[in-house]
């Protein structure tokens, strides 16, 4: 299989200018992701990053990429090759996971997207349009911001299931308007290699043009999109997002396939853009904004200083998580880059740690089971098994169509309906 491999930080281009450039994703030796992308959409900066961490499915993998968005101070992610099953939403100790799947028993593919607690609230609508492609929108005092995760097939897959996910990805796209600002993000299989094409890709991108990477360019200028990745100039080091497992002593095998597009019109705004998340209102909760107002108020005045003054611990969102397996992962991820053999150690003993914990969980929480069933407290019983079934954890998001059997994103025209 193939390895993805960052560099060891986000790399800054100065006040003003969007940065690329690729986030360490210390989840495993295997999976990482690549390119992030400053946006001013509101008054601090919002970091966006879309990562491919080949699987979400793992036992404390959500709770080790939200590590990694803590460390690199990411407010929004865009996950590829989740794995999960369904569609929905799902709440963690920093903020909220938005995915779109299938019901494949195997668990292959899915995208999703992961907000931090602080943006969660200007979230409008999910379109999970496909188990490849869906849409997350925002709201913001500029507009709409509308943000759409991919995970394109890979070079083995045959021309029919590529173009099925161009077209769905295209049908996406139509449910936004011109003026929104709309991010098209992911791991696209592609290669669009180095050199300007007109104005859709800049002259810093890396290695040489495939056949895939043809067909994104393609669909990059039909919809009047922008390579973003390809216009600031970096190290080679940081443009690869992928690579081989032939990628060994002098011979180097690595490519850049992950990419982040935006409306040609936002191209430069990018890095001016300045409009506020807003929070998603109905009419009947406008009149409550005056006392809102003073509540966040009073909240900045009490919260903000707390923050800065009190210590606090590490949040473990999984019941079974403990703090020395959270250490471990913070161990592992240092030596990521330049302790191979301690690294591999690491990984084994955090699966080991892993199965060790969720066994003492379980073999607790069926203790308690018992327990209550020689009570004969129903009550509590039914809800113990719920909790441990898992079956109050995630909300499932479903697609409300019109008569006509068009998508409805408009939350007046939901409520109509």
């Amino acid at each position: 299989m193939a390895q993805r491999n960052d560099s060891q930080q986000f790399t800054n281009h100065g006040f003003r200018m969007p940065r690329f450039g690729r986030g360490r994703d210390d989840i495993n030796s295997r999976a990482s992701q690549v390119v992030n992308c400053l946006l001013k959409i509101y008054k601090s900066t919002l970091k966006i990053a879309t990562w491919n961490v080949r699987s979400m499915y793992e036992p404390g993998k959500l709770r080790n990429i939200e590590q990694e968005m803590v460390r690199l101070k990411i407010d929004v992610v865009g996950i590829s090759d989740t794995r999960w099953i369904g569609s929905g939403e799902l709440s963690t100790e920093n903020g909220r996971v938005y995915y779109s799947g299938n019901d494949d028993t195997q668990h292959r593919y899915v995208v999703a997207v992961i907000l931090d607690r602080n943006v969660v609230k200007s979230v409008t609508g999910l379109i999970p349009m496909s188990e490849r492609v869906m849409l997350l929108q925002l709201m913001t005092t500029h507009g709409k911001l509308n943000l759409i995760q991919i995970y394109a097939p890979t070079a083995d897959k045959n021309e029919e299931e590529l173009e099925n996910f161009y077209s769905d990805l295209q049908k996406t796209l139509r449910l936004t308007a011109s003026r929104d600002i709309t991010v098209v993000m992911g791991d696209f299989n592609a290669k669009i290699g180095e050199g300007r094409c007109d104005s859709t890709v800049g002259q810093y991108g890396l290695g040489v043009r495939n056949e895939r990477g043809d067909r994104l360019v393609e669909f990059c200028q039909e919809n009047n999109l922008v390579v973003t990745n390809t216009f600031f100039k970096l190290p080679k080091r940081r443009l690869y997002t992928w690579k081989s497992p032939a990628d060994k002593d002098n011979n180097i095998v690595r490519n850049q396939i992950d990419y982040i597009l935006i409306k040609h019109r936002y191209r430069n705004a990018i890095k001016t853009i300045n409009a506020n998340l807003e929070k998603a209102t109905t009419k009947s909760q406008q009149n409550e904004e005056s006392a809102e107002q003073q509540w966040q108020f009073l909240e900045t005045a009490l919260i903000e200083p707390s923050k800065k003054e009190l210590i606090t611990s590490k949040h473990k969102k999984e019941d079974w998580m403990t703090d020395g397996i959270l250490e471990l992962m913070d161990e592992r991820r240092r030596c990521k880059s330049n302790n191979n053999i301690r690294y591999k150690q690491l990984q084994i003993q955090i699966r080991r740690k892993i199965r060790e914990a969720k066994e003492t969980y379980f073999s607790d929480k069926c203790k308690e089971i018992e327990d209550l069933q020689n009570k004969y407290d129903n009550f509590n019983l039914n809800k113990k098994v719920k909790e441990l079934a898992g079956m109050n954890k995630r909300n499932t998001s479903n697609i409300l169509l019109d008569k006509e059997g068009n998508i409805i994103m408009e939350t007046e025209q939901k409520l109509e309906r």
